[in-house]
């Protein structure tokens, strides 16, 4: 990393989900710039309950950040902790209808219904 170079880190606890912006400073260290958090009731002793509260409170946090600093957040490091979390590794792709035109949201949300697909046929 270079010094300048923006860091978004997202906390998805618990109880709340917290997003961090932080910056390399001159002694190649992370300076915090920013931080939010939202309270979030997707979680009941450890289960994911709601995902769509899950998902809520990311996407507010995320909005907080990019409004305060006038940006977007194009990647972030993701920290989910719980006994109920799995972690795969996959590889799926699709083809676009027309590589001229870019990826569109309907190509992102095929692609990720095919993952989720692949990944529930992993796990039978």
């Amino acid at each position: 990393m270079a010094i300048g170079d923006l860091i978004v880190g997202i906390d998805i606890g618990t109880s709340r989900v917290c997003c961090c912006l932080g910056q390399i400073n001159k002694f190649n260290t992370v300076e915090i710039l920013n931080s939010t958090s939202f309270e979030c009731d997707g979680f009941k002793k450890g289960k994911y309950e709601s995902v769509d509260a899950i998902a809520r409170a990311i996407r507010f946090v995320v909005s907080e950040i990019e409004s305060q600093h006038d940006f977007i957040i194009e990647s972030a490091y993701v920290n989910i902790l719980g006994k109920y979390v799995d972690v795969y590794s996959t590889n799926y792709g699709i083809e676009l209808e027309d590589k001229y035109a870019g990826v569109s949201q309907e190509d992102i949300d095929n692609l990720i219904k095919g993952a989720a697909r692949r990944r529930a046929s992993r796990r039978l």
